[in-house]
């Protein structure tokens, strides 16, 4: 089994054909012949019944080797597999092949999803601040603020919220998963998944700001 930092585009392609292609295909053979065999023992003579069941016997002691080999070969695989979503890839393996899901560059995402696409180990964590965001103050339920001429609301409860007494600006922070190898594009893998809120930092000398919104305000999601 590889190490899971050490995953290559040229392995997931193969672990991936195993599994969702030559796995299910082998299985259906496998079960075709075993049944048009035990037809066949259940018709012969004796001489050949022995023939046949040493046949049935090889072709099962066969395919149970192969499975086991192409398990152990897919492990690193199928560990991961189960954070790949529409999220973080464009494509979706299929039987012997690709079915294209969409990108989804540039839609909303949550902190959830950049932390799963992260399980990936050809993505890396990028975290950065939103250019210049202002404050407007709050009502008794939402705090208010402003970026790029669009008004958003938080909730005073929002776990993802901090009050600090050490800055006198709020701050956005942000995460991405931003891809590692670019090679990884050829298989459908986004350059980057994100960004995606984090947490918001109010300055406490500020929150007392009474606002009330007079436009469409947006909520602000986490």
């Amino acid at each position: 089994m590889l190490l899971l930092t050490e995953i290559s585009v040229a392995y997931w392609s193969k672990a991936e054909k195993l599994v969702n292609s030559w796995f299910s295909l082998e299985i259906m053979i496998v079960s075709v012949l075993i049944l048009v065999l035990f037809f066949a023992v259940i018709y012969a003579n004796n001489h050949f019944k022995k023939i046949l069941i040493s046949i049935m016997a090889g072709i099962i002691i066969f395919t149970g080797i192969t499975v086991a080999f192409g398990s152990s070969y897919s492990k690193s695989y199928r560990q991961l597999a189960k954070y790949v979503s529409p999220v973080n890839r464009n494509v979706m393996p299929k039987s012997f092949g690709y079915e294209y899901v969409g990108d989804r560059r540039g839609s909303y995402v949550l902190v959830a999803d950049v932390t799963k696409t992260l399980k990936l180990p050809f993505y890396k964590k990028e975290v950065h601040e939103v250019v210049n965001p202002e404050f407007l103050g709050g009502n008794e339920y939402l705090y208010f603020f402003k970026i790029d001429n669009y008004i958003y609301s938080i909730s005073k409860k929002e776990p993802s919220l901090q009050l600090s007494d050490k800055i006198d600006k709020m701050i956005i922070k942000q995460e991405t998963a931003v891809l590692k190898f670019k090679e990884y594009e050829t298989i459908g893998f986004l350059d980057q998944v994100g960004p995606a809120n984090q947490q918001v930092i109010l300055p406490k000398s500020k929150i007392t700001q009474q606002y009330e919104p007079n436009t469409k305000v947006y909520d602000f999601k986490i």
